[in-house]
C-alpha cells in the first residue's frame, strides 16, 4: 500500500508534459527533496493547502502515514523517479 501510495503521487506531479506544469518547480536545481519523513510530511502538507475541498483528507493521510523507517530507503529511488520526470517531462 505505501508502495502504491508514492507510485501514484509521483505519477500525480508529472502527469502532464508540459513544461509550465506548476509541479515542475521540484526540478529546478535548488529544489531538493527531503530526507527524512518529517521533512516530507511538512512539504506535503505545505501542498495538501492548496487541494480545497481535499484538503483535509490530504492531510488526514499523510498524518497517519508512518514511513519513517522506510522513506530513507525509499529516497534514492525517489531522488531517481524525480530526475526521469523531469528529463522526460519538464525540460
Amino acid at each position: 500500500m505505501k508502495l502504491l501510495s508514492c507510485l501514484l503521487l509521483i505519477g500525480a506531479l508529472f502527469s502532464t508534459s508540459s513544461a509550465k506544469n506548476p509541479l515542475c518547480m521540484i526540478c529546478d536545481p535548488s529544489f531538493a527533496l527531503p530526507s527524512t519523513w518529517l521533512g516530507a510530511q511538512m512539504m506535503i502538507k505545505a501542498g495538501c493547502t492548496r487541494l480545497g475541498p481535499v484538503e483535509n483528507a490530504c492531510n488526514g493521510i499523510v498524518d497517519n502515514a508512518d514511513l519513517t523507517a522506510s522513506y530513507p530507503k525509499m529516497l534514492p529511488h525517489l531522488v531517481t523517479l524525480k530526475d526521469i520526470g523531469c528529463k522526460n517531462y519538464c525540460h
